[in-house]
């Protein structure tokens, strides 16, 4: 018999893959082009405000928003989002600002 601790450990089993995402101009950055999960990124910014947009699309930045944040001018500031999400058709990243880097957190379909 299982023994029930409240807690389902396959909840806790999640693979996931990192992609490089280097910003230093405004960019769009095609992360996937298929189903995925989309697991957060992390951001750090070093001269300017960045506004972070993930989309749910295989090559551009339109449909549904699966994440948004908006960083810190302050050198260092950085932001990670971990809010599991599945999309559906690809994930698309558009950083606007400066001199920023940053990774997505995500699991390949498949």
């Amino acid at each position: 018999m299982k023994e029930d601790r409240g807690v389902d450990p396959s909840l806790y089993d999640v693979d996931y893959g990192v992609t490089s995402v280097a910003i230093t101009t405004t960019a769009d950055v095609i992360v996937c082009t298929t189903g995925a999960n989309y697991h957060g990124f992390k951001l750090i910014t070093n001269t300017a405000v960045c506004t972070v947009k993930v989309y749910d699309n295989a090559s551009t930045t339109s449909g549904n928003l699966l994440d948004v944040a908006l960083v810190g001018v302050t050198a260092g500031t950085n932001t990670f989002t971990w809010i599991p999400t599945k999309a559906k058709n690809g994930i698309v990243v558009n950083v606007s600002g400066t001199l920023a880097t940053g990774i997505v957190f995500f699991g390949p379909k498949g």
